[in-house]
């Protein structure tokens, strides 16, 4: 099994024919607190061909820039770099497939799956229609709004992935700042950020401790807009700026 140990591995290849033990161990090693079943009547059956083939005409976009946090192994990590080419635009399996010649099919799901798990990638659309784009328009124009006023989500919502996407009280912010018609400039948006901290009379916290003056704040929310401007191209392919 891809990302357990090799200690983990030889457990639960001993644990022989009892598939719902084994599958209820293996979300034990990968920290999966539930998982969804979907049980069917008269199921059609088809082929490997068949599997294959619609598995590689599937489009996959990136939903977080991959980081040490993932853990993710050498190939996974390959595999996540690949979908950060050509700025960020969803890729098909087929193309992954493409890229990495010496990867089987089985081989190249098994990494999708991995990454799908840890929330780096995402099943998508290959093209989003008006009406979905708008929806999801006006239900992120309403989270920020109440972001706004301290009651937000920590998701926004995209129309490419069907799916919300973790985005933090701060990064919302800047999102905030760009859609209300400021530059996407350092200066401008942290000073943004911190006249809402005032207004809220909020302040940043590091390492468990709270930031008291306006100079280590900022100096703080300096950070949080370097990783905000990395990811601001992602969000951009994601509809959500």
């Amino acid at each position: 099994f891809e990302g357990v140990s090799e200690q983990a591995n030889a457990f639960l290849q001993k644990i022989g024919s009892n598939l719902i033990l084994k599958e209820q161990l293996k979300d034990y090693c990968y920290n999966r607190q539930f998982r969804s079943d979907i049980f069917i009547k008269g199921k059609a059956r088809i082929t490997q061909k068949q599997i294959f083939d619609r598995f590689l005409n599937t489009n996959f976009v990136l939903l977080d820039l991959p980081n040490d946090s993932h853990n993710l192994n050498d190939k996974q990590k390959a595999i996540a770099e690949f979908f950060t080419q050509d700025d960020y635009r969803a890729k098909s399996a087929a193309e992954v497939k493409a890229a990495f010649e010496n990867i089987s099919v089985s081989e190249l799901a098994s990494h999708f799956a991995q990454l799908i798990t840890l929330g780096v990638i995402f099943i998508c659309k290959k093209e989003v229609d008006e009406p979905s784009k708008l929806r999801c328009e006006e239900l992120n124009a309403r989270i920020l709004q109440r972001q706004k006023q301290g009651v937000g989500l920590r998701y926004l919502v995209s129309p490419l992935s069907g799916s919300g996407i973790f985005i933090d009280e701060i990064s919302q912010l800047f999102i905030l700042a760009l859609k209300e018609g400021l530059e996407c400039k350092k200066e401008l948006l942290i000073d943004f950020v911190w006249q809402w901290l005032e207004n809220m009379d909020k302040k940043m916290r590091k390492d468990g401790k709270t930031l008291e003056g306006e100079k280590e704040n900022k100096k703080e929310l300096e950070e949080y807009f370097d990783k905000f401007s990395a990811r601001l191209p992602l969000y951009k392919v994601l509809y959500l700026c």
